[in-house]
């Protein structure tokens, strides 16, 4: 009857029952704007791909100017001409292709 274990159980059972429960929504997607600024970035990579200015040759190949290379003990590091993302993304995309795993940072310079 009303109030009774009958309907207590029922409500248990429908609480707990898998079969009948809602999807969760799906999260929102965040969406970034492109940011088309030209900047300076810090490109780097290790290992065989520091080998015959490779790294700089293949940053010239997708249309961005070096204006510093440094070579460490297995890394070269290339500071480059301001550029927007887009030609550093080609850039990373091309270096990953070649069996590189380039690190990039965006450089901010303070003017005095």
């Amino acid at each position: 009857g009303a109030g009774g274990a009958a309907t207590a159980s029922a409500l248990l059972g429908d609480m707990v029952r898998g079969g009948l429960r809602l999807p969760r929504p799906a999260p929102a997607a965040a969406v970034a704007a492109a940011d088309r600024r030209a900047l300076r970035w810090v490109v780097a990579v290790t290992g065989r791909c520091t080998e015959d200015d490779f790294l700089a040759r293949t940053l010239g190949r997708a249309g961005i100017a070096a204006e510093s290379v440094v070579r460490g003990d297995g890394e070269v590091y290339v500071r480059t001409a301001p550029h927007p993302w887009a030609r550093i993304d080609l850039a990373t995309r091309m270096l990953e292709s070649s069996g590189c795993a380039p690190v990039v940072a965006r450089l901010e310079m303070e003017r005095d």
